[in-house]
């Protein structure tokens, strides 16, 4: 699928924050504590009195998100608005940290769908209007066909491999869980498969072997599955390291999580055209369409998959073993090939043009508010907001721990979503998607609304 390479990396931190370091990770469960006191006890309410020097646009956003149906979370001239979430949370936080302990990730929570959500990293500038028909016009009265026959020709064409080195998914997630599945039924009598993941990453590779107490390798060279994502979930960068691997022992499972490369706006692969029929490519459409909703995702395996007997041959027949039958439904199968459609990557590329522009204006504000960002290649990246202290400022981790999950709440409270980037390796931090103008002046609205309210909350890098 076509990457574009674009402009110049993210400008630096700030002078005064440049030293970035995280905290120690939230507790468990903190922010759904933080949450849902934010909404119980009123904190935006605490907050009135800067409501009036918000700006009109941001100000009028919050009194259409408490009018609109739909939209559960809602400020009105800073009073938080009821909801049963809240005091289920607030009554119940155990079961709020079970919960987010097990699945923590962005986008709707337990609150709706956040007005402006910068906690998802799916394409600003969607849903691509003629994905999103050939959505609609999807026929969901009838099964597709069980074995995806045109589907699975239309992507051989366009990729250029053949046929039997594509294997449908329900998901991204599905394939994660599915290979780790197929990896841990190899296992023998000997010690169990091991795992690695990156320290920063998508916490489902994490979680899959766990599901199947899969010890987790210190190095790549030492596990029998290595997942990698490039451009990498939460950071956006680069793995430059990925030019130097080593994927020909014939056990071992490289993975490649490419769900991010089709929203470059910077660089290109660290992977050459020859190392990438090496390893096992996963591939999702849904965030570079806007379509997160729909679920679909397929890989492609390495070419040695191709040679009967083979360990990746082998896999291969496990994984479609593993499948459930019609793992995609009608919709999935729409967005896939829609998909493959000129027109579709031809409103992709002109979107990129545009979430450039925005993340140049994004960055800009985040760091006149004195946010620390790391460089990006993509639509999304990391930053510290200034209540988080760095080592060389001798702050207190927990103190700063507890004024990020206190601002989380705040801004979620007021609509606006971040995505705490702790279960990803990366505690002390925030994942912020490139958003619309309007979504970034409420982001800034609402950070002044809370160091207005708990002027405190600097004291901790100060």
């Amino acid at each position: 699928m076509p990457t574009v390479a674009g402009v110049a990396r993210n400008a630096g931190p700030t002078q005064a924050l440049r030293q970035a370091a995280p905290p120690q990770p939230l507790a468990e469960g903190a922010f759904a504590q933080a949450l849902a006191g934010a909404l119980a006890q009123g904190l935006a309410e605490a907050s009135a009195e800067v409501v009036a020097e918000s700006s009109t646009d941001a100000e009028s956003a919050t009194r259409a998100h408490a009018k609109s149906p739909g939209q559960p979370v809602a400020t009105v001239r800073g009073r938080a608005a009821e909801h049963p979430a809240a005091a289920e949370l607030q009554a119940r936080p155990e079961a709020s940290a079970s919960v987010s302990a097990r699945h923590v990730h962005g986008g709707p929570d337990a609150l709706g769908v956040a007005r402006h959500d910068f906690s998802t990293n799916a394409n600003a500038c969607g849903p691509c209007p003629q994905a999103a028909e050939a959505v609609a016009q999807a026929d969901a009265s009838h099964y597709p066909d069980p074995e995806y026959a045109s589907l699975i020709a239309d992507l051989s064409s366009e990729i250029g491999v053949y046929p039997d080195r594509i294997i449908l998914g329900a998901s991204a997630s599905e394939c994660i869980a599915r290979l780790t599945a197929a990896v841990a039924s190899r296992a023998g009598p000997a010690a169990p498969p091991r795992v690695w993941v990156p320290r920063q990453a998508y916490g489902d590779y994490a979680r899959a072997a766990r599901a199947w107490q899969l010890p987790l390798a210190s190095q790549p060279g030492q596990a029998d599955l290595v997942w990698h994502c490039e451009p990498a979930s939460p950071t956006g960068q680069g793995v430059p390291e990925l030019a130097h691997l080593d994927a020909t022992h014939p056990e071992q499972v490289w993975v490649l999580d490419a769900a991010y490369a089709p929203l470059r706006l910077d660089g290109h692969s660290s992977l050459s055209p020859a190392r990438r029929e090496q390893v096992w490519q996963l591939f999702t459409p849904n965030k570079a369409l806007g379509l997160t909703g729909v679920r679909a995702a397929y890989l492609v395996a390495p070419r040695s998959a191709l040679e009967v007997g083979s360990p990746a041959w082998q896999l291969a027949q496990r994984l479609r073993a593993l499948a459930p039958s019609w793992p995609v439904g009608a919709h999935g199968v729409a967005m896939l090939k829609a998909w493959l459609q000129p027109e579709v990557q031809q409103w992709l590329q002109r979107s990129l043009d545009q979430l450039r522009r925005w993340r140049q204006m994004q960055n800009a504000m985040l760091q006149a508010m004195g946010w620390v960002l790391q460089p990006s290649d993509s639509p999304y990246g990391v930053a510290r907001p200034p209540v988080v202290p760095s080592p060389a400022e001798g702050g207190v981790a927990d103190a700063g721990a507890s004024e990020l999950a206190a601002m989380l709440a705040f801004m979620r409270a007021r609509g606006v979503k971040l995505r705490d980037t702790t279960s990803m390796g990366l505690p002390g931090w925030v994942r912020l998607a490139v958003r619309p103008p309007a979504d970034q002046e409420a982001l800034r609205a609402a950070w002044h609304a809370f160091i207005a309210w708990r002027p405190s909350a600097l004291a901790v890098s100060t």
